[in-house]
């Protein structure tokens, strides 16, 4: 419990100082979400901030899980801290952890800022998102488990995985691929799977009422293709730098 707790401390510590982070998880989505103001009269306030929710958490997750095991992995911080705690699982679930928090500050920055500007700020919508975010953060993590598998250099994968979240974003919202007859091709996407559950948890709590693309039980399956992808990356993920050893 010790390693952990100490690993999930300076990792937070780490991201609170890092000013970057919140170009990706604060800034860039209140600025989308109060310059989008026009889409805003065709749907409910809430229905409409969800969708940010969702882009912060992936965000986070992405960043700071996925991408950074990579660069840890890269750097040779993952075999050392691994050396120290005993096992790989420390850090792991120490960056999740610090995420989790890092994206409940995110939320609530989010939504005091953005819900008070469209004035639909409430304390339950804070607390949804933090449903929201608690059951998605495990699924999230585990699927960006992959990265680390990726033989690439991290600051090529940072650039070109957060230049790729915008367009999947974009394509979540939108029902293109929907027209094509690939429903459970856009489920793959994780924007629209969080924002399928982030829709059902907002409905369970009677914030907004809205119809389902897609049942309960092809959610459920989503989730536990990202819970398995993530136990056997947990597993591949070696601890020696791909990179260094070229």
């Amino acid at each position: 419990m010790r390693k952990w707790f100490a690993f999930f401390i300076i990792n937070l510590k780490m991201i609170l100082l890092e000013k970057v982070v919140y170009l990706w998880t604060i800034i860039l989505p209140v600025v989308l979400a109060i310059g989008q103001s026009a889409f805003l009269k065709e749907v409910e306030p809430v229905f409409f901030l969800h969708w940010f929710w969702v882009y912060i958490m992936i965000s986070s997750f992405l960043n700071g899980v996925g991408l950074q095991l990579a660069e840890l992995k890269e750097y040779g911080l993952l075999k050392t801290f691994t050396l120290v705690a005993g096992s790989k699982l420390y850090a792991i679930w120490g960056l999740i952890a610090s995420q989790i928090v890092y994206s409940m500050i995110s939320l609530s920055v989010f939504n005091i800022i953005v819900g008070s500007y469209y004035g639909v700020f409430s304390i339950k919508m804070i607390l949804i998102s933090y449903v929201g975010l608690l059951i998605l953060s495990i699924p999230l993590s585990f699927l960006f488990l992959l990265i680390p598998l990726i033989p690439a250099k991290n600051s090529s994968m940072n650039t070109l995985l957060n230049l790729i979240m915008y367009p999947l974003f974009v394509v979540s919202i939108s029902d293109v691929i929907l027209k094509f007859g690939l429903s459970y091709v856009q489920l793959l996407n994780p924007f629209k799977l969080a924002s399928e559950v982030m829709v059902l948890i907002s409905s369970f709590f009677s914030l907004e009422i809205r119809v389902q693309q897609y049942t309960l039980l092809e959610m459920m399956l989503m989730v536990m293709l990202y819970l398995i992808i993530g136990i056997i990356c947990i597993k591949k993920i070696n601890l020696l730098s791909v990179i260094q050893r070229q």
